[in-house]
């Protein structure tokens, strides 16, 4: 009888065999077709322009487009109510001229001053931690000596590029004035201040 029980057992199995590998085709079979559908819907893609989008091109199309306006250096100088192509007397261009310079100047000026105070800021300060350290040596740590000699390296470091800055902007600084002042005398508004007498 066991004999029997193994042939069953063995021909159950057989038919567990075919039904699971037809299994895996007809999954195979899913996943071929699925992939030929994916494909044939990515190849019919249609993309379609949100309604906001179309109402943005369609206002943005109404709209005349605006010339990029070239700004003009001397406009902030004018006196009140001359226009920018206006022809000015020659009391109003001496009066452009020295406002243009006038706000060069007073630019130069105050980035001068915010150099010179973060100067005598460090040198301020690297003095009073040198009298620091002259009053407290005595009971100063080495590792305490060797922090102060860091913080000083460091303030001079600082110190000198300030100095440097200050240096390189005062160098600056009389270029640009040249500089604007032949830009003035090049400008056709002001060229008769520049050519005719008084």
């Amino acid at each position: 009888m066991e004999g029997f029980a193994q042939i069953d057992e063995y021909h159950h199995l057989q038919i567990a065999e075919k039904e699971a590998v037809q299994a895996v085709r007809d999954a195979e079979q899913d996943v071929v077709e699925l992939l030929g559908h994916r494909a044939r819907e990515e190849q019919c893609v249609v993309i379609m322009t949100p309604f906001s989008d179309i109402a943005q091109v369609k206002k943005d199309s109404l709209t005349p487009e605006v010339s990029k306006v070239e700004t003009d250096y001397l406009s902030p100088y004018f006196p009140p109510g001359v226009k920018p192509r206006q022809h000015l007397t020659r009391p109003q261009m001496i009066v452009v001229r020295e406002n243009c310079m006038q706000a060069l100047k007073e630019k130069l000026v105050g980035r001068a001053a915010i150099i010179q105070a973060r100067y005598e800021e460090e040198t301020s300060t690297l003095a009073r931690n040198r009298a620091n350290f002259e009053r407290d040596r005595e009971g100063m740590t080495v590792a305490e000596e060797e922090e102060y000699e860091k913080a000083t390296e460091q303030a001079v470091f600082r110190i000198r590029i300030l100095e440097e800055r200050h240096a390189y902007h005062e160098e600056q600084s009389l270029k640009r004035y040249a500089e604007m002042n032949e830009k003035l005398r090049a400008d056709p508004r002001l060229h008769e201040l520049y050519t005719t007498k008084e």
